[in-house]
Order: structure tokens, then sequence, then C-alpha cells
């Protein structure tokens, strides 16, 4: 994006240690389970849904933002490179000359584009992207539980295991300002050798607009989306306003 919300770059290469969520690549194997053609993943990352899909034999085209992220992709998908394309470019403006039958916006993603006027031309893009019965996956938080840890207390992510015995602390606090109606924070990235001494720090902050139910039906009612199923969980679970994490939507025209 030209204004990065997060900027990955800073964290690229150690991304894959720290993100290695597991909860929603069954969802999305079965869900292209019956996909021959290129599956649209945008927001891609360095390939945490890709790499599975390309494993079962799916083609994919991978769009991203992060130059640095991008290259961890293209690294670990060198043995894939009949099956997979990846493009550096801006979500909101992407404009490509081939339609797809799936299309994939993965890991709640659409949250980190800040103004409410790009999220829906994000949408509008892969709309105009999108075949004539297609199905595209929209995955997003439900703001109702998300924020509840938006309270300003530093939380720890984890502790992940490094190369020559050295152990990475990640840990991050969010704000969430309801008058603008965006979550600020910072994550902190420490990195200590077998004694517990400090080798290292990093920080990124982060930003994010929640959206909300109400809302995000709007903009898909107003570009022309078909809802087709809307579920609360990667398990298939049916959406509970005030209870379920995600809300996962199968979107067609």
């Amino acid at each position: 994006m030209s204004e990065k919300s997060i900027n990955f770059d800073l964290v690229s290469d150690i991304y894959d240690v720290y993100v290695s969520s597991k909860l929603d690549i069954d969802f999305f194997l079965e869900e292209t389970e019956t996909i021959n053609s290129p599956i649209l993943e945008l927001m891609a990352g360095t390939g945490r849904v890709t790499i599975p899909l390309l494993e079962k034999k799916r083609r994919m085209f991978c769009v991203d933002y992060s130059s640095g992220m991008l290259t961890e992709l293209k690294r670990k998908t060198n043995s894939y490179q009949n099956a997979i394309e990846i493009l550096e470019a801006d979500v909101r403006f992407l404009k490509l000359d081939t339609k797809f039958e799936c299309i994939l916006l993965p890991f709640h993603s659409l949250s980190e584009i800040l103004d409410p006027k790009d999220q829906e031309d994000v949408l509008i893009s892969i709309y105009n992207l999108l075949a004539d019965k297609g199905k595209f996956i929209l995955t997003l938080q439900n703001p109702k539980i998300r924020l509840k840890d938006a309270d300003g207390l530093i939380r720890v992510m984890g502790e992940f295991t490094l190369s020559n015995s050295r152990k990475l602390v990640v840990s991050y606090y969010n704000e969430y300002k309801k008058k603008q109606g965006i979550a600020t924070g910072m994550q902190f990235y420490e990195f200590y050798n077998p004694k517990n001494v400090l080798l290292e720090k990093r920080y990124m902050p982060i930003r994010f607009r929640p959206i909300f139910k109400e809302e995000i039906d709007t903009f898909l009612d107003r570009i022309g989306f078909t809802i087709l199923e809307l579920y609360g969980g990667y398990d298939r679970s049916k959406f509970i306003p005030d209870q379920s994490p995600f809300m996962i939507f199968i979107l067609g025209k």
C-alpha cells in the first residue's frame, strides 16, 4: 500500500517463526479442492496459506505489497515455479487481464487497510477480477471479540526457538480509538542467547481498522456481491454476532 499500516519488511526474515497458525489451512484446502485454474491469493505474505495449497497441487497467483515478504515467498516456492506467479502490487488498484474462479483474502487482512474507502476499493477490484460463477473467500475478525484485548496492556504472544539455541520472545499491545475507528499498537521482538542475555530488540508499529458486520454488509451489498455462506469459524460453525471470533464469507456475484 502507499501508506503501510504495518511495515512487514521489518520482520520478514522472522515472520514465519512466530506466525505459523494452521487454523484455516484445512478450510482453504476443502474450499479449493475442485478448483483447477489458478487461485488468486491477495496479501499472501510469505506463503503461510500458499504453500499448503501448492503442496496439494493447486496453482496460485499471489499478490502482496511487501517486497520483503515476497522475497521469502519466492525463496520458499522455488520448487513450485511452474505452479505459482507472484506480483508485488497494491491490492486497492489491482487490474489483471484474467478473471479468477477462486479468490482468497486470508488472515483477516482487509483490516490492515485503514481507510474505509480504500477497503471498499479493494472489494471492488476483487469483484471485477472474479469470474461470473466464481467464489471469493473473505475472512475477517469479529470486532466484538477481537477488541476485547485492545486495552493497552502488554501481552506475550509467545516464545520461539531460533538457530544456535537462541530464543525469540514476541509481545504486543493494542489500543482501540473508537472515534477514529482505528486500533493502534506495537509488537516487540526480543532475541536472547541461551543464558537469557538480550542480544537484539526490534519493534513494529501496527495499525488496523476493524470492520463491523453492519459495515461489511453495506460494502458487499453496494458492490453487488452475493453472500453464499457466512461462518463464525473455520470449522464452518454458524456465525453468532456476540460469540463468533471470525466472519468468514463465501461470496459470489
